[in-house]
């Protein structure tokens, strides 16, 4: 699965928005560190064939759970 930097950035701010409001009981969730994670010069790895998006959804799953 991929996702665009445009749309983890939204989805991103509504899990904020949803754990702000309280519709969300998610401990420890590290927005501001996720949000420069997922920008692309930090998912580059020439070692590494999958591509951005996908490193970029992996990234997303692993700490959102």
């Amino acid at each position: 699965r991929i996702i665009s930097v445009e749309e983890a950035s939204y989805r991103l701010s509504e899990v904020k928005l949803g754990i702000d409001l309280n519709y969300i009981l998610l401990e420890n969730f590290k927005f501001n560190e996720l949000m420069v994670a997922i920008q692309s010069p930090f998912l580059i790895d020439d070692d590494d064939n999958r591509t951005v998006n996908e490193k970029r959804a992996d990234l997303l799953r692993e700490h959102i759970k």
